[in-house]
């Protein structure tokens, strides 16, 4: 233990000088080899206590595919293209705002260790949930049913636009399919659904199944070409089932929990390279692809596009028109900025960064492929605040995966809620730093959170409502 902690240590002070020499001598090259260095001593550090900071790798391995991956695979295996368009006055900088957010992770993860009571959850609201056995049975066969009955409408809808796409190619999706409001809400119910019941703490049986199914529609997407869903519920999977029944952690691996990290493990290494060869595939474009090996090299810089937002963020510094874009779905809401999307005016007008970037970068394919490069709450905070609120941000960020990692709630009502939030924040690094908060507070949330758990209250008609998957 002793011996992790002096790397670890050792480490981030190799790093960090690093680091200020590159910034001294103008070298990338050097800057890469600092982060290099960082993320390494990262690892040690989370392998110290790999239960204890479950939720902490997760995101770091959320936060090294999105934003960093490319440039550092590119660099060792010495690809000309490493510095990704970037100058160096550029790339610097943005290597720079990104090692802060991995150190201010970890200083954020410590930080909410620190022995300070807060109880969260324990307002008295929703408290006799717990306590009253038949309102459980009731709210976990409603919203099993529920999440069941919206996933096959939304599965119904998502296999229209899959057969849109095979027969019109999958290009087309971006520029000539309309999608349909119906299935974007029956999408999120379900999600809600599911939350909610296994906050209810199911037979594990039943939740492994209702996870299952719940991951069919993320898997017709990433068919598609859209990853995001899938990483999400992966994680989601992975976390769930880690945890145990009451989602606390031990502080030790355990023969089951060794068998869960090498499955996922060995899915992810096989699956990437026919990711990657897929990608390809479905647009009629050549590739190669030498060995596994390379397959999942290739995947994971395919992944990493979110670094060009960091280095955009640097480039066009004190330029761009919005007024702020970290809280920019905020400010549109209030001044009523309501444009058509892939427009001029949605592009100039609005505080969304990642429109205003793709506009500015990619026009064509803007204006007439309706395609865009995302945002990265990262690249936000560097262009709004500089590295002040890159810090910052990620300082909260890791205070708040350490609460919700060790987060026991005092009724189901917060253990969905809990559920939910924790399901967006695998994303956050291609994302607003707001939209955990966006999706948790969305009408449609709300709506299904106010009829599921207003109706589980009542006390009359209690017959023929047993607990699914349990013996009545």
């Amino acid at each position: 233990m002793r011996i992790n902690k002096f790397i670890v240590f050792v480490g981030h002070i190799i790093a960090i000088l690093l680091l200020l020499v590159a910034n001294i001598t103008d070298s990338p090259q050097i800057s890469i080899i600092s982060l290099t260095i960082l993320l390494i001593a990262l690892v040690v550090f989370c392998l110290q206590d790999f239960d204890g900071k479950l939720g902490l790798s997760l995101y770091f391995v959320s936060m090294v595919i999105f934003l960093c991956a490319r440039p550092i695979i590119f660099f060792w295996t010495r690809d000309e293209n490493w510095m990704c368009g970037f100058f160096s006055g550029e790339f610097i900088p943005a290597i720079n705002a990104i090692f802060l957010s991995f150190v201010c992770l970890a200083l954020g993860y410590h930080a909410g260790s620190r022995k300070i009571k807060v109880q969260i959850g324990d307002f008295g609201l929703t408290r006799r949930f717990a306590d009253e056995k038949f309102a459980i049975n009731k709210l976990r066969t409603y919203s099993f049913y529920l999440c069941v009955f919206s996933t096959i409408i939304a599965l119904y809808f998502e296999m229209q636009r899959l057969a849109y796409a095979l027969a019109n190619g999958y290009v087309s999706l971006y520029y000539s399919y309309e999608n349909s409001s119906i299935a974007i809400r029956a999408l999120i119910m379900s999600r809600s659904c599911l939350f909610i019941a296994l906050a209810t703490n199911p037979p594990i049986k039943l939740a492994k199944k209702l996870l299952l199914f719940s991951a069919v529609i993320p898997f017709i997407k990433l068919i598609e070409g859209g990853r995001s869903e899938f990483v999400m519920i992966m994680m989601f999977i992975f976390f769930y089932l880690y945890t145990d029944r009451e989602n606390k952690l031990e502080n030790k691996i355990t023969y089951k929990k060794m068998k869960y990290i090498f499955l996922v493990a060995f899915i992810i290494f096989c699956g990437m390279p026919f990711l990657y060869a897929w990608g390809f595939l479905r647009t009629d474009r050549s590739y190669e692809m030498r060995n596994l090996l390379d397959g999942a090299i290739s995947f994971m810089t395919e992944q990493s596009g979110t670094f060009n937002l960091v280095g955009y963020a640097v480039r066009y510094e004190g330029k761009l028109p919005g007024i702020n874009y970290t809280f920019g779905p905020f400010i549109d809401r209030i001044l009523g900025n309501n444009y058509a999307s892939f427009t001029v005016e949605a592009a100039m007008n609005t505080n969304q960064f990642g429109t205003v970037m793709t506009y500015l970068t990619k026009t064509y394919n803007y204006l007439n492929l309706y395609d865009g490069i995302g945002t990265s709450y990262v690249a936000e905070l560097l262009y709004d605040f500089g590295y002040i609120g890159v810090m910052a941000g990620n300082l909260i960020i890791g205070y708040i995966l350490y609460k919700l990692t060790r987060f026991k709630a005092n009724s189901m009502f917060f253990q969905a809620i809990y559920f939910i939030f924790f399901y967006y924040f695998f994303n956050l690094p291609r994302m607003n730093i707001l939209n955990p908060i966006q999706q948790l507070v969305s009408a449609t949330n709300i709506s299904i959170f106010i009829i599921l758990f207003g109706i589980s209250k009542k006390r009359g008609g209690t017959q023929g409502y047993g607990t699914i998957g349990e013996k009545t």
